[in-house]
Parts: structure tokens; C-alpha cells; sequence
């Protein structure tokens, strides 16, 4: 058995490298309200369910174009963030996360869910 090139040996190596760290990020698994929600009554809370342990960071609510930052007690990664809420009325609403992954990389994204009568 010939042993591998070195140019093959170090893009191997890249690759099983790459694939290492894309699986130690934290992606988010489930929120409720759920991106695209319809809901005929605001969440009292909202929850991040995370794939793996993260520490949220940031967390706004944006409705009617103003951003509102929610209070949450920061505490060591968790898979399950639960957050109250407190909003009024009917509208769409944009939920803001920001996280860290077990592994240090920042996670972002948003939820986009309305509020109708």
C-alpha cells in the first residue's frame, strides 16, 4: 500500500477538521412561539431550545420597529432558555437572540411570529 500524497493527507485532514468544529456549534433546535407563528394571545414566555449547550447573551423583542431588550438571569450553558414577556396587543413580532455555543462561536437569528385578535 502507496501512502497517501501529502496534498491529499492535509486536505483530509482540513476537511475532518471542519467537520469537527461545524458539529460543535449550538444551532437552534425549537423555539415556542415558533418562527411564522400565528397566535390569537401573546406568550407570557418565550423559549430557545437549543441542540446543544449554549449561554444566551442578548435578547430583544421588536415590535412596530422599535427593538426592547428582555431581562433573563445570564447563568451557565443550557440547552433550555425561558424567558418572560411582557407585551401588549396585537401585532407581528420579532424575537432577537444572540448566543454563545459550547464551543465559543456566536449563534444568532431571529423568530418572527403575530399576535392577531
Amino acid at each position: 500500500m502507496t501512502p497517501l500524497p501529502q496534498r491529499l493527507r492535509h486536505c483530509l485532514l482540513a476537511l475532518l477538521l471542519a467537520s469537527t468544529t461545524a458539529v460543535a456549534h449550538s444551532p437552534l433546535r425549537d423555539s415556542q412561539p415558533a418562527n411564522g407563528a400565528q397566535l390569537t394571545q401573546a406568550p407570557e414566555t418565550v423559549e430557545l431550545t437549543f441542540n446543544k449547550p449554549a449561554m444566551l447573551t442578548a435578547l430583544s423583542l421588536r415590535i412596530a420597529g422599535v427593538d426592547t431588550a428582555l431581562s433573563f438571569e445570564r447563568g451557565p450553558a443550557d440547552t433550555l432558555w425561558s424567558v418572560p414577556v411582557s407585551q401588549s396587543g396585537p401585532g407581528d413580532y420579532t424575537l432577537i437572540w444572540r448566543a454563545l455555543s459550547a464551543d465559543g462561536h456566536p449563534v444568532r437569528g431571529e423568530i418572527h411570529y403575530t399576535v392577531t385578535p
